[in-house]
């Protein structure tokens, strides 16, 4: 999971014609014991309906805010289906899923164009989950709403919120990150926080007991950032190490194993890192020479190494030099070039990466995104993207079943489309 940059400005949307769409049996993805989220095969004619629908267009803004004020966007989270936007004046809007309050406005009724998350001031940083999402405010404090099994949110409960609650007990926290249903929290100090589900140790914390309040991350000092995945989570530390611990069926831990580890492990082979990104079982190392690493599942071709299967140790990911940032969600990676290019690899079953979604639905190697060009940086969200320009335009393709990509639509986009700001 990662966060942009950027400021929201609106555009146009444009009707794209999609052909030799094929319908599959819908199989229900159903994403823990209480709660379905999403489908894993819907309506492909509904999600891509033919060139001539209507849909209503976002009020356009005469003119951007003003770089670096307090209403111009500098952070941009996808979520499972929900994206969240953070100003320099420290709001937090969202838009998409909000059928279990993730949106964090008091309601359940999902957003094609950002709302504000209601109460929150002074926040620095945010992080889009499964249901779920939590922000950081400026003394150091974390809040989260939205789906609480397994206690996501922190408060000590299993209560699900439509409005943010503050977490107990922590202060001096400068990040978060979360993917499923557990949450990190980076602190000053160097340590790491979690909370919520711990069914493959995923809390670090030498058990496997689900947490309703944070607890500590074993063993981890010195930690510069962190990135979490599906059951796996990892640290990286300021002498460009990368540490690991959860779930390891395939690899995920990256130390030539197949054992989960409730504690911290080193990836082996991995040293200069600078920037972390975790998918559902699969991991990407992006190192100072501005080349990118994988390892974990990879059948779906999310390691970027042309071949379809598992690596229990960080493989290169294949052709990629002159990388400046990474993200990942799901078995979808991206990476943004110096030159300012868009590139993607693994899943593109809802349009991930702007090419049919009829099967083979992946790619093992990267390739360039159409439609984007001077991107500073990309974010993932579940099945949707986003990403920032030097223009300052933040656009979005992908799935738009719940209105995530934030164009004031429901139909899901292959060529990128403008963002778009809610009429006020």
């Amino acid at each position: 999971m990662s966060f942009i940059e950027g400021t929201l400005r609106v555009g146009v949307r444009l009707s794209i014609p999609i052909i030799d769409k094929t319908l599959v049996d819908s199989v229900p993805l159903s994403i823990s014991k209480r709660f379905v989220l999403d489908r894993w095969v819907w309506d492909l004619a509904t999600a891509f309906p033919p060139v001539g629908s209507t849909d209503p267009v976002p009020t356009p803004e005469p003119d951007p805010p003003a770089e670096g004020s307090p209403e111009q966007i500098k952070a941009v989270s996808g979520g499972y289906s929900a994206a969240y936007s953070l100003t320099y004046g420290g709001k937090v809007q969202a838009w998409g899923y909000n059928e279990t309050g993730a949106l964090g406005d008091g309601t359940t009724a999902s957003r094609t164009l950002p709302v504000d998350v209601s109460g929150l001031t002074d926040v620095t940083a945010i992080a889009g989950g499964t249901g779920s999402a939590h922000a950081v405010k400026s003394d150091g404090t974390v809040w989260s709403w939205g789906y609480n099994d397994g206690g996501t949110l922190g408060d000590g409960t299993t209560t699900t919120r439509l409005q943010p609650v503050q977490v107990p007990g922590l202060t001096g926290i400068k990040t978060v990150d979360t993917s499923y249903y557990s949450v990190y929290a980076l602190d000053a100090d160097g340590t790491v926080w979690s909370w919520g589900h711990n069914w493959n140790g995923e809390l670090g914390d030498g058990t496997t007991t689900n947490r309703l309040l944070p607890v500590k991350v074993l063993g981890l000092t010195d930690v510069t950032a962190i990135s979490s995945g599906w059951g796996s989570v990892y640290a990286l530390k300021k002498d460009g190490t990368v540490w690991a611990w959860g779930k390891n069926v395939v690899g995920e831990l990256g130390n030539g194993t197949e054992t989960d580890s409730p504690v911290p492990v080193q990836v082996l082979g991995l040293d200069n890192v600078k920037a972390l990104a975790a998918g559902a079982g699969s991991a990407y190392a992006l190192k100072n020479d501005g080349t990118v690493w994988s390892w974990g599942y990879g059948l779906q071709g999310q390691l970027g190494d042309g071949i379809n299967d598992h690596r229990k140790t960080p493989v290169q990911v294949s052709g990629l030099t002159d990388v400046t940032s990474i993200a990942a969600f799901n078995s979808t990676a991206f990476a943004v070039k110096a030159d300012g290019s868009v590139w993607g690899w693994g899943s593109t079953y809802y349009g991930q990466l702007g090419i049919s979604t009829a099967w083979p639905w992946s790619r093992a190697v990267p390739m360039q995104l159409d439609g984007l060009a001077g991107v500073k940086s990309v974010a993932s969200g579940h099945t949707a993207a986003y990403a920032l320009g030097t223009d300052g335009v933040l656009r979005a393709w992908g799935d738009n079943q719940y209105g995530q990509l934030g164009d004031a639509t429901k139909q899901s986009k292959l060529s990128p489309v403008v963002v778009g700001h809610a009429a006020s």
